[in-house]
């Protein structure tokens, strides 16, 4: 694990939930001295934030205050004084007000929309000031990070997601309309959209771990390119040299060997065109992202008869252990 924080002093605004609680979290992990940390009304939630960074050999400080008032952004700094110095400011403390339809301007209030400004504008540049003295007190000044969100950049994915729940929990169409949400990042979805009443079935899919699941996943994409079913020796064959290939995988190879074929004006693909196929081609290389989407999918998953046999008895905590490993090192890759 990094120490690139050791001895390091962190202010964490908005940081006793979510990506604030993680941020807070990782710093500590990463050998941080002491983690300040605001929140604005869950006292519970940040003191679970605090046991958290404790747990991880930092001390923690909780701050309650509001970052859109002034007075409290210089109160949250000041926490900072007796260490002589901040190392790093996460302006993470954020609020939104949730639209249906963001070409609608009636649907954001003046008073919605100051409120908006005051907490993720204003509220990051009053916390920067009041910091300013304690991130510039060492030879290495000390950085400011502001987060925002896919709703900041653009609007979209909050709109969206917003409608789609909106239907989704409409009790007329209970029974009616079924929904099928297709995704390899589950877990950026929306709680809201995702949860029990409205996805009842979380369904994962894994690579093929048997040589019946392959060969399903070959025919499958024997169909998906227009191509006949391999005679039953081509098929042994090609089996027992893709254990470790994807769908995605399995496809490329198929259509190369169909094209070399083609191009010898064979009338079908025999074994010595998937040879040259499966010795030519080689498989794209993320692992990290790979270990990340199937742990997520292992998390996610609602029915443990769906998992595969080697994840039905693994400790979930051991599981979001890993998982938020693989986060950590995605993010530093």
């Amino acid at each position: 694990m990094s120490r690139d924080f050791d001895g390091n002093v962190i202010v964490v605004t908005g940081g006793s939930t979510g990506l604030g609680r993680a941020i807070a979290v990782e710093v500590a992990k990463r050998g941080a001295k002491t983690v300040v940390i605001n929140y604005s009304r869950n006292v519970a939630e940040a003191e679970e934030t605090a046991d958290l960074v404790r747990g991880q050999g930092a001390e923690p400080i909780l701050v309650q205050a509001d970052v859109s008032d002034d007075a409290a952004c210089r109160s949250i700094a000041r926490t900072a004084e007796p260490y002589g110095r901040i190392n790093a400011l996460f302006n993470n403390a954020g609020v939104t007000k949730f639209a249906q339809d963001h070409a609608d301007m009636d649907a954001v209030s003046t008073e919605d929309f100051l409120r908006l400004y005051h907490v993720n504008v204003v509220g990051a540049y009053q916390m920067i000031r009041a910091a300013r003295t304690l991130l510039a007190a060492e030879d290495l000044p000390g950085a400011a990070v502001n987060t925002s969100s896919l709703a900041g950049d653009s609007g979209v994915g909050n709109r969206v997601f917003a409608q789609i729940a909106q239907f989704m929990g409409n009790t007329e169409y209970r029974g009616k309309v079924i929904w099928f949400l297709l995704t390899c990042r589950p877990d950026l979805l929306p709680v809201d959209l995702k949860r029990q009443g409205r996805a009842e079935e979380h369904i994962a899919l894994f690579y093929p771990d048997t040589q019946e699941e392959r060969l399903a996943l070959l025919r499958a994409m024997q169909r998906k390119v227009g191509m006949k079913p391999f005679l039953a020796d081509v098929e042994k064959f090609f089996l027992e040299r893709a254990e470790s290939l994807s769908g995605a995988d399995i496809e490329a190879v198929l259509v190369r060997s169909h094209m070399r074929s083609s191009l010898q004006d064979k009338s079908a693909v025999d074994t010595e065109d998937l040879k040259a196929s499966l010795e030519d081609f080689i498989p794209p290389y993320y692992p990290t992202e790979i270990d990340l989407q199937i742990l997520v999918a292992v998390l996610e998953c609602t029915s443990r008869s769906l998992l595969p046999k080697k994840y039905r008895d693994v400790d979930r905590s051991e599981l979001i252990r890993a998982t938020n490993e693989l986060l950590a090192s995605s993010r530093r890759a």
